[in-house]
Formats: structure tokens, C-alpha cells, sequence
């Protein structure tokens, strides 16, 4: 089965960093309010959102089975990685990958990713079954993504002409035949 695959460009937030803090309630009880402590996972996820309707339109139907999630995650080299002319420093190349200091880490990159195409791509986030994240270097900061059926489906591509269309070969089959 053909991928979903997505180019998105930005910084990339993370999900799951959480913090809580107590409150105290009109009726003299305390309560809890937890507050995203990432600001950057709601812009983040925004850009998510707008490839995939950019790319695939409002018209696509999730995929409704078992799916496989992966995403590589791009950061920017930094200006100490580099000489002059242009090579690698010494430093640069002791970091072919970005470092433990990323923020966010995969896990959290991949959940706030994820959770943005939920209800877009799958019905629902848990459709993931299996996920692999990867940070590289990139000049341009961002994410490739690849969402992939692992069940046979059809992905709803949208309408044309006032009739859906799809990538399965049956309906390819059927609607080739008809015109």
C-alpha cells in the first residue's frame, strides 16, 4: 500500500512535559491545573495540521485500521559545527547526529506529531501500531512523515469531478473502466 507522506517545515514541538500547579477553588477546596509545558507543541502541531490538508485536503477519509507511524525530525546545524569555507569542524564532526541536549526528545516529538494527525490521517492515534523517530541535521528545520497501512485499505483521496477517488486498484479498476 502507497504511504501518506507529509514535508513539514518549522520548529518541532514536543507532547507529554506536563506541569501542574495547585489552585485553590471558590468553594475553599484546592485544586490542580495542568498547563503544556512546551510552547512550542501547539504551533507545532498547526503546521502538522496544515500540510496534511494542504496536501491531501479536507475530503480524505482517515485510515481506520492497524497503521505504521514514522517520522524523521530535522534540526539545524549550528554555526559552531562549521568552518569558514564551509567543512565540518572538529565538533561537527563529533555530533554526525544531534545531540541528547535535543528538545524535544523523539518520544515526545513523535506524540504531539501523532496526536496533530489524529482524526486526520487515522481515526485515532491508537491505530499506531508501530512508530519509528529519527532526529537528523537539515538546513531547513521539520519533519518528513510516513503513515503507512498495515491492514488492506483504501486511502479516500478526495473528489474529482464530483466523485470520490481513491489509490486502491479496485477503485482505480472501476473508475479507469467508466471513462
Amino acid at each position: 500500500m502507497e504511504a501518506i507522506t507529509l514535508e513539514v517545515h518549522g520548529r518541532v514541538g514536543g507532547s507529554g512535559s506536563k506541569s501542574a500547579y495547585p489552585v485553590k477553588k471558590s468553594n475553599g477546596s484546592i485544586g490542580v491545573v495542568v498547563s503544556q509545558a512546551s510552547k512550542f507543541q501547539k504551533p507545532w502541531q498547526q503546521s502538522v495540521k496544515w500540510a496534511f490538508l494542504q496536501k491531501y485536503g479536507a475530503h480524505f477519509m482517515p485510515l481506520r485500521g492497524a497503521v505504521m507511524f514514522e517520522a524523521t525530525f530535522f534540526k539545524r546545524r549550528p554555526d559552531s559545527h562549521f568552518k569558514k569555507n564551509g567543512e565540518l569542524t572538529a565538533k561537527g564532526r563529533r555530533h554526525p547526529y544531534p545531540d541528547k541536549r535535543q528538545e524535544p526528545d523523539a518520544d515526545k516529538a513523535l506524540r504531539a506529531t501523532g496526536d496533530a494527525l489524529s482524526g486526520l490521517a487515522y481515526t485515532d492515534d491508537k491505530r499506531i501500531v508501530t512508530i519509528i523517530g529519527k532526529w537528523r541535521w537539515r538546513e531547513q528545520p521539520g519533519a518528513d512523515i510516513a503513515i503507512t497501512a498495515l491492514q488492506n485499505q483504501t486511502l479516500f483521496l478526495g473528489e474529482q469531478n464530483g466523485r470520490r477517488t481513491s489509490n486502491s486498484r479496485k477503485d482505480y479498476a472501476q473508475n479507469s473502466r467508466q471513462h
